[in-house]
């Protein structure tokens, strides 16, 4: 039953949003998360937006929450989770690491990067 539930809230998030997510994808992802990286270290670039890190760490957050037991797509964090940092340090190499697949929803994504990092066994 869990498991129903988890994927019945993947679909709605992924749904959700449409009109705001329209051209969500993994380019703008991985601009946003490099932004958002680049926030937490200090090191930001005049054209970074505020807007945009949270954008990252907002939607980051929201999939890591919902991962912790979604059946299938579920992801196995370590004792004590991971940090906000971290965790978008993680999509960042993954969406760098799998350039072919950046047309794709950026919350499916996210949902990608951390099921590769931290698969269930």
């Amino acid at each position: 039953m869990k498991a129903w539930v988890g994927a019945v809230a993947l679909m709605g998030m992924l749904g959700s949003g449409a009109a705001m997510a329209a051209g969500w994808d993994g380019n703008t992802l991985l601009g946003e998360c490099q932004s958002a990286i680049r926030l937490l270290d200090n090191v930001r670039k005049p054209s970074d937006s505020d807007y945009d890190s949270g954008m990252c760490l907002g939607q980051v957050a929201g999939v890591r929450y919902m991962m912790s037991d979604s059946g299938d797509y579920s992801a196995c964090f370590p004792e004590g989770g991971i940090s906000n940092t971290q965790a978008a340090r993680i999509v960042v190499k993954y969406l760098k690491d799998n350039p072919a697949i950046l047309h794709n929803e950026g919350r499916f994504l996210i949902l990608l990067a951390f099921h590769n990092a931290y698969p269930c066994k």
